[in-house]
């Protein structure tokens, strides 16, 4: 973005367009929030909307810039693009390509490594949560492996709704199945699309599982909403329940801190 607000000062062709355009992505992107997902996702994004023709008009400055190597004859699609761009110019766009190619490259670093740097910070300070996020995602990963392999592709199953983000990561990434609801916050999961009029008693009922309920509990709730199976982990507040639906109801997966169970029959 910033390659291209460089661009606009000596740019002649386009720059009312260019203006409205900044101007109206402004004002969205002040005024206007995401009412479903709590970061705001619209927010950040709608910036694309400035970004792309900026983009496009940085482009052309670049491809027209006269560099001493290059010959006086130029090609006829360069006609009318700047030749002679001021050094001081160019010495800002260089600095832009070059925040912005270190921005990249540490925003990858960043989303493949803030877990792994995250344990290592815990397990300095002797955290009792150290390690227990990649165990919980590696049981997930294990356990989902398992289960797509002993029910039909059709089958609804079921996890606790209720857990935290990076846990419910991991049952999206394995679970490879439909679900009654994704999450129990508003809307269900439903944010970009489906009708979430029944995501509060759903969320309710379903989050009572997974605090602790008997079988016919279970099978009530699982015929109500159409589940099929159920899947517990050992960190779910109903795998401690010994006379609940997790230690009673039949089991298809039975792995020490994962099972999954028919609920639906």
């Amino acid at each position: 973005m910033l390659l291209g607000l460089v661009a606009v000062p000596i740019l002649s062709c386009g720059r009312r367009s260019l203006v409205l355009i900044a101007i109206s992505t402004l004002v969205i992107i002040s005024v206007i929030r995401s009412s479903v997902l709590t970061s705001n996702d619209f927010g950040w994004r709608a910036a694309l909307l400035l970004q792309f023709p900026l983009l496009l008009f940085a482009s052309e400055v670049i491809t027209g810039w006269k560099l001493a190597e290059r010959n006086d004859c130029a090609p006829a699609d360069w006609t009318g693009l700047p030749r002679n761009t001021p050094h001081w110019l160019r010495s800002i766009t260089a600095l832009a390509l070059l925040i912005g190619v270190i921005s990249t490259v540490c925003q990858g670093l960043l989303l493949r490594f803030c877990i792994p740097l995250a344990e290592v910070r815990l397990r300095a300070v002797h955290d009792p949560s150290a390690g227990r996020l990649p165990h919980n995602a590696y049981i997930s990963a294990i356990g989902y492996a398992h289960l797509d392999g002993s029910i039909p592709r059709d089958a609804i199953v079921q996890f606790n709704p209720a857990v935290q983000p990076y846990q419910l990561s991991a049952d999206l990434l394995g679970i490879d199945h439909q679900a009654a609801i994704v999450g129990d916050k508003p809307f269900c999961g439903a944010e970009l699309g489906g009708d979430p009029s029944g995501c509060e008693a759903m969320a309710a009922a379903i989050d009572s599982l997974f605090s602790g309920a008997n079988a016919e509990q279970a099978r009530a709730t699982c015929h109500q909403y159409g589940i099929q199976y159920l899947v517990a982990r050992v960190y779910d507040p109903s795998w401690n329940d010994r006379a609940g639906w997790v230690w009673t109801l039949k089991p298809v997966i039975e792995d020490p801190e994962f099972r999954a169970l028919e609920c639906g029959r």
